[in-house]
C-alpha cells in the first residue's frame, strides 16, 4: 500500500487533482480527504489511531495516517470554506460573479437576493469589507448609518417604502452564512413577532 500523499501535517498540493494550494483546492481535494479516511473506518471500525497502530502494525500505521491526514484535511476545509463564502460578495462587488444589481453609490451595493424569502428581497452591502456586524467600529459609524438611510431609499424606489424589514443577523449561530457585512431588506409580504 502506497503512503499518504499529504503527510500530515503538510497541506501540499493534492496529487490526484494537480491544483494550487489556494482555498479552492481544499474544497475541490474534499472527495481525496474521504477517500484517505474511509479504509481506516470501514477496514477496523476504530477511531483510536493508537489502537489501528497496535492491532494491524505497519498496515494499521498507514491508516492511522491516512485518517490523520484526512482529518487535517476536513478541518482546513470547514475554515476555508467560511474564507471563501466572505469573498462571494466581494466579488458581486468587483462583478466577477454576476447580480441582479438594484443599486449602487460609492459606499455600498445592493442587489436581488438569489434565493428570496418575501416577493422583494435585496442585500445591502458595504463596499468595505466587514466580516460581522459586531466586528464593526467607530470608524464604520458613518459608513452603517449611511446604509440605513440607503436602505429606505431603495425601499422606495422599489415601491415598498411603507412596510419592509431589515434584517442582519450576526454570527453563524444567528443565521450568517456569508461573512461579509449585510442587510436584508424584504417586502411585499406579512411579517410575525418575533422573527423566527
Amino acid at each position: 500500500m502506497a503512503a499518504c500523499p499529504l503527510p500530515r501535517p503538510s497541506l501540499q498540493v493534492c496529487p490526484r487533482h494537480s491544483c494550487p494550494p489556494l482555498r479552492e483546492t481544499r474544497l475541490r481535494c474534499r472527495s481525496f480527504a474521504a477517500s484517505r479516511i474511509a479504509p481506516a473506518v470501514q477496514f477496523s471500525g476504530l477511531w483510536n489511531l493508537r489502537s489501528l497502530e497496535s492491532q494491524l502494525g505497519p498496515l494499521g500505521s498507514q491508516l492511522a495516517q491516512y485518517a490523520t491526514a484526512a482529518w487535517d484535511l476536513t478541518r482546513v476545509i470547514r475554515i476555508e470554506e467560511e474564507e471563501i463564502m466572505a469573498t462571494i460578495f466581494g466579488k458581486v462587488i468587483s462583478r466577477e460573479i454576476p447580480a441582479a444589481i438594484v443599486y449602487e453609490d460609492e459606499h455600498c451595493l445592493a442587489f436581488r437576493d438569489i434565493n428570496p424569502q418575501a416577493p422583494t428581497h435585496v442585500l445591502l452591502i458595504p463596499k468595505k469589507e466587514i466580516p460581522r456586524l459586531s466586528d464593526a467600529t467607530a470608524d464604520d459609524e458613518a459608513l452603517l448609518g449611511h446604509m440605513m438611510v440607503t436602505a429606505g431609499k431603495i425601499a422606495r424606489q422599489l415601491g415598498v417604502g411603507d412596510a419592509f424589514r431589515l434584517v442582519v443577523n450576526n454570527g453563524a449561530d444567528a443565521g450568517q452564512s456569508v461573512f461579509h457585512l449585510h442587510m436584508h431588506l424584504l417586502a411585499g409580504r406579512g411579517f410575525t413577532w418575533p422573527p423566527g
